[in-house]
């Protein structure tokens, strides 16, 4: 939601929407210590399905709308999952979507294996969490909750809450090492990068990044060792070196501009590019394969109006866009760096995530 209010334009606009979001977290404050089954639903039963062109027919997409509270697959169904959901996340055994829900405070859990998604339980976390990522080899799932500087961490197999971590200030995008031992957490409101470990499931270390930086999202690369975090104040890409973390003075090893008000980033399967939305209202696409520290700008590419979430397809041929203010999500050439289609949203598409076929059970 920061960063819908920082993609409005005018000053009535912000003056609306902040208000909108102090009753979000009225809501989210409310509800705080709602059960772990699914609130219930009070919506039409048969809700809009969402287009799906024919290049993303080889794929299941995935979109959240911070709007509504709904969740659909392009092309297939469109169900109510909470009030207002935000962040996407597949389990590593491509069975179950996690989809966080700011407004109630909690994650619903949908079984994606069958012909529709089907919501199995939510499961209460901290306040206004955003994003989820898996560590342990999909054992745990952490949850950044932005507004309880914590991170909650659910056992997968129990569906249940075992641990709460105490970050800096907002704490938001997340990623987990190629081992899944340590989650890195960047803490938009904290200046810092939080370093979870998921041994104990403890805070094993605070990066305090450079002055003034707003750390949004972060991402780590293919090789395991940098990563590169949205400063959403400065609008550049940070690259911090894994092997300094106790060295703040030189962890930050390089950098790349990247738009206005960078927030969140994907990185191709192959490593070699890295898109970041900017609320602007364009993608940002850097080149890692020549200089991972020191990114090359390849391209940007206008889309809709305050950009948030973004995914890559697996095979990394197109790159998908949810727009929050313009209600639609932008699907790009990967090769040309273009926007091919523009598929209209329900009311406000935040965040998405696409899974090939062949990565689903039957």
């Amino acid at each position: 939601m920061v960063e819908f209010l920082n993609g409005l334009s005018s000053r009535s606009m912000l003056r609306k929407w902040r208000r909108a979001a102090v009753v979000l977290l009225a809501l989210a404050v409310m509800n705080a210590c709602a059960s772990d089954t699914p609130a219930p639903v009070h919506r039409p039963s048969t809700l809009p399905v969402l287009e799906s062109p024919t290049q993303l027919a080889a794929y299941h997409v995935f979109v959240t709308d911070i709007g509504n509270g709904d969740f659909s697959e392009l092309g297939a169904v469109t169900i109510n999952g909470g009030k207002s959901l935000h962040g996407l996340a597949l389990s590593p055994d491509g069975r179950v979507v996690y989809a966080t829900d700011i407004a109630d405070n909690r994650v619903d859990l949908f079984d994606v294996t069958g012909s529709a998604p089907r919501l199995l339980r939510a499961v209460a976390v901290g306040l206004y969490p955003v994003h989820v990522v898996f560590g342990q080899g999909g054992r745990f799932a952490y949850v950044s909750n932005f507004q309880g500087a914590s991170i909650s961490v659910i056992d997968v197999a129990r569906g249940k809450v075992v641990a709460t971590i105490q970050t800096p200030a907002g704490p938001h995008g997340l990623t987990a090492s190629p081992d899944g031992r340590f989650i890195y957490v960047a803490c938009l409101d904290g200046q810092a990068l939080a370093v979870i470990d998921t041994d104990t499931n403890s805070l094993a270390r605070t990066l305090t990044l450079p002055a003034n930086t707003r750390p949004y999202s972060v991402v780590l690369g293919k090789e395991g060792r940098y990563l590169y975090v949205t400063d959403n104040f400065a609008g550049r890409v940070l690259v911090v070196d894994t092997t300094k973390l106790h060295d703040p003075a030189r962890a930050v090893v390089g950098g790349a501009a990247a738009g206005q008000t960078p927030v969140l980033l994907a990185i191709a399967p192959d490593g070699k590019r890295l898109y970041v939305t900017n609320s602007g209202g364009s993608l940002t696409v850097l080149n890692l394969a020549s200089n991972p520290l020191h990114p090359k700008l390849v391209a940007t590419v206008p889309v809709g109006r305050s950009p948030h979430g973004v995914a890559v397809s697996p095979d990394g041929r197109y790159v998908v866009v949810a727009n929050i203010v313009s209600g639609d999500l932008s699907v790009v050439d990967a090769r040309a760096n273009t926007v091919i289609a523009t598929i209209k949203g329900e009311k406000n598409p935040n965040d998405v995530l696409i899974a090939t076929l062949s990565a689903l059970p039957d």
